[in-house]
C-alpha cells in the first residue's frame, strides 16, 4: 500500500519504485533462525518470497545455517520441520511473536518498516531529481 501511494503521488514511473517488505521479512525469518539456533544471524542465508503477510514463504531449499543447509539441520535435530513449516507458512505473525513473545496480529504495522520506506522513498526521489 505504502508503495502503491508513493508511485501515485510521487508521479514517479512505476519502474522507479520499488517496496522492501521482502527485506524486512527475510530478515525476520533469518533473526528467528538464528535465535532459535544460537547462530549469528551473519551465518544464516536464507529469503523470502510472495506478498507481505499470509502469502509470504520462506524459501527453505535455498536457507543455510553456516554453511549448512536447513534440511541437515532438522535431520540432525537442531531444529523441527514443524517449526520451521509452521515458521514459513505466515513469515510475519509467527515471527512477532516468537521474538517478542507476544501474540500478533496478522498485519502489524511496525514502525522501523514505516522509517525504512521513508528513507528509500526519499533517497530514491533525491536520486530521480539529481539525474533531470
Amino acid at each position: 500500500v505504502i508503495v502503491m501511494a508513493l508511485q501515485k503521488y510521487s508521479g514517479l514511473p512505476k519502474n522507479k519504485v520499488v517496496g522492501m517488505a521482502g527485506i524486512l521479512d527475510s530478515s525476520r525469518f533469518i533473526y528467528f533462525l538464528s535465535q532459535e539456533l544460537k547462530i549469528s544471524t551473519q551465518k544464516i542465508k536464507s529469503f523470502v518470497l510472495g506478498g507481505h503477510g499470509d502469502s509470504m514463504v520462506a524459501m527453505l531449499e535455498s536457507t543455510e545455517v553456516d554453511g549448512k543447509k536447513i534440511n541437515d539441520l532438522v535431520e540432525e535435530g537442531k531444529i523441527s520441520k514443524k517449526k520451521l513449516t509452521d515458521f514459513s507458512k505466515t513469515v510475519s505473525s509467527p515471527i512477532f511473536k516468537n521474538c517478542l513473545g507476544v501474540e500478533a496480529p496478522k498485519r502489524v504495522p511496525l514502525p522501523a518498516a514505516g522509517i525504512i520506506t521513508a528513507m528509500l522513498s526519499l533517497g530514491f526521489i533525491r536520486l530521480s531529481l539529481l539525474k533531470s
